[in-house]
C-alpha cells in the first residue's frame, strides 16, 4: 500500500481501499463524499432557485394601498411608485423594471423607465432576500405571491400569468 499526497493530505492508495487514486471512479466517490461532508458540517443554509420560483412578479400594492402609491420621507421628499415588476431567474439572479416619480427638495423628477439587477438568496420553505445596487428587499414567497419588505414598507407582488 502506498501513500499519495494531494494538497497536503495523505491518502492510502492500496488496491483494497476505495480511495485508490489509480481508479478514477474511487476518486470521484471520494470527492463527492468529501463535498457532502463539508456541506453537512458547515451548517450552511440551502440557497438557490426553487423549481417554480422563477417568473415575473408584478407589484399590486404597497402597505395595502393600490398603485400608484406615494411614500413620504421626512414630510418633504416623496416617491410615487407607478409600476414595478421583478423577474426572478435561475442562477440566483433577478432584474426589475419600474416607473416612478419623486420630489427632491421640492423639485419633481419623473422616471418613466428604470431597470435594476441583482442577486437573490432563497431559504426554504419561503424566505427570500433580494440584493441590488439600489434596492434591498427581504420577504417571503407563497404560491404565486411575493411579499417583500423594505424600510418598513410591505410590497405585495403577484406572479404574472404570462410567466408560466
Amino acid at each position: 500500500m502506498g501513500v499519495a499526497r494531494i494538497a497536503g493530505w495523505a491518502m492510502f492508495t492500496g488496491p483494497e481501499t476505495m480511495f485508490n487514486l489509480r481508479c478514477p471512479c474511487a476518486m470521484k466517490r471520494f470527492f463527492a463524499a468529501l463535498a457532502l461532508a463539508v456541506l453537512a458540517a458547515s451548517g450552511c443554509e440551502v440557497t438557490g432557485p426553487l423549481s417554480g420560483l422563477e417568473g415575473d412578479y408584478v407589484l399590486q400594492s404597497i402597505n395595502d394601498q393600490p398603485l400608484p402609491h406615494t411614500l413620504t420621507f421626512g414630510g418633504v421628499d416623496a416617491l410615487t411608485v407607478r409600476s414595478y415588476s421583478i423577474r426572478i431567474m435561475r442562477g440566483n439572479n433577478w432584474n426589475s423594471t419600474s416607473s416612478y416619480r419623486y420630489s427632491d427638495k421640492g423639485a419633481e423628477v419623473i422616471v418613466p423607465f428604470a431597470r435594476e439587477t441583482g442577486t437573490y438568496t432563497y431559504t426554504p420553505p419561503s424566505e427570500i432576500e433580494l440584493l441590488g445596487a439600489k434596492t434591498s428587499f427581504t420577504g417571503t414567497v407563497s404560491g404565486d405571491q411575493l411579499t417583500l419588505t423594505a424600510a418598513g414598507d410591505t410590497w405585495l407582488f403577484a406572479r404574472s400569468p404570462d410567466s408560466d
